[in-house]
């Protein structure tokens, strides 16, 4: 088995995707200094995924999972709790009409921020994974404080239905032991809030002329949804449950 690239070779994978240079960004010397020092195999240093993540368009810890570093507590979800919250939650959006899935969203951001109660956990020894795209994909995911049974509930959602699994199949994916075939990429795309080129990309693929699997109208929402909820405690996304859950009711 080869070895996997390194964070240089996926980033000018994305960046050639986007057609786009060290002297494209906007930025100061330094930081495009810094760019190609981590294109030509230099390891990058968090103030370079920072500046890169905002240059284009992307959540901080997501490079940092490409990168192969581990997130800082900082960057970390707030609630280890929450993420099975979460899960329901982001499957009850799922079912609800395209467009409603904006006051669950409007719901979640006008919720505080609490402070931190204790560290996020470190992965179990189950959730740590030896390098490769699987991986990268697992640790996205919990990154969004998704374990493999809320992983499950969340790329069913945006596949509505069509890619159903158990939870050790996400542990196989995160293990390379199960390919990610260009179909599967815009799923994990659509449950990350990633463009699903530019997974592809990364993952060194090409993607179908046409989808093999349809994908829920309202994808995007239920990432961001996603994404907001990391930011809450349980109780915060258990309350945005609530009012999904009634709404369905409706």
């Amino acid at each position: 088995m080869s070895e996997y690239p390194g964070f240089g070779v996926l980033l000018a994978r994305l960046l050639d995707r986007r057609e786009l240079d060290a002297r494209g960004l906007p930025g100061t010397q330094n930081e495009k200094g810094e760019l190609r020092a981590a294109l030509g195999g230099a390891p990058p240093s968090p103030s370079l995924l920072c500046w890169l993540a905002t240059a284009l368009g992307m959540h901080v810890p997501d490079l940092y999972v490409i990168a192969g570093m581990e997130v800082p507590q900082d960057l970390a979800p707030l609630d280890a709790k929450a993420g099975p919250q979460t899960a329901r939650l982001v499957w009850q959006a799922g079912q609800l009409p395209e467009g409603r899935q904006s006051e669950l969203l409007d719901l979640a951001r006008s919720l505080p921020q609490q402070d931190r109660a204790e560290p996020f956990p470190p992965p179990r020894k189950y959730e740590q994974y030896p390098p490769g795209f699987g991986g990268m994909l697992a640790r996205m995911l919990a990154t969004r404080n998704l374990n493999w049974m809320s992983s499950v509930r969340v790329l069913y959602a945006v596949s509505r239905g069509r890619v159903y699994w158990s939870a050790a199949t996400v542990g196989l994916v995160g293990r390379g032991r199960k390919e990610v075939t260009p179909a599967l990429v815009t799923v994990f795309a659509a449950a990350l809030g990633i463009p699903a080129g530019d997974l592809a990309a990364i993952g060194g693929m090409r993607l179908p002329a046409d989808p093999e699997i349809p994908l829920n109208p309202s994808a995007d929402a239920i990432a961001e949804l996603t994404w907001e909820a990391r930011r809450l405690a349980a109780e915060q996304v258990k309350l945005v449950h609530g009012k999904a859950e009634a709404m369905r009711q409706r």
